[in-house]
């Protein structure tokens, strides 16, 4: 066991206490915010709760799969391990090509066009 913490004179509960364990529920928060204001700002009025349902019930269903497949990505693609890093810069750049593809289901997002569309055709 590496101690780090001991070595930089941070006490164990400190460290446990600021870890990234200990605030998964802030990290979690700060990953979900952005994309929820994101879309309430960007959706019409009329399915702002339709999209917001629909981010959270894909963030929800997402998020705790994440690190599996990650994982799972690593050492089938990859093979980064904590004495091999060679490959790290490619794990970085697939992780970033992977952050962008949210931005295709924006054409999901329906117009005010559209929305009255379907107003006028439930009339």
């Amino acid at each position: 066991m590496l101690r780090w913490n001991l070595a930089i004179g941070i006490p164990d509960l400190i460290w446990v206490m600021f870890s990234s364990t200990a605030l998964n529920t802030f990290i979690y928060a700060f990953l979900i915010l952005p994309p929820g204001i994101l879309f309430a700002k960007l959706t019409p009025a009329h399915v702002e709760a339709t999209m917001y349902a629909f981010t959270s019930s894909m963030t929800a269903a997402v998020y705790p799969l994440s690190k599996f497949l990650g994982s799972a990505i690593n050492k089938v693609t990859f093979d980064v391990t904590s004495e091999n890093l060679d490959e790290l810069w490619k794990l970085y750049v697939f992780q970033i090509c992977l952050g962008l593809c949210p931005f295709i289901y924006l054409s999901l997002i329906p117009s005010w066009a559209e929305v009255a569309e379907v107003q006028e055709m439930l009339k």
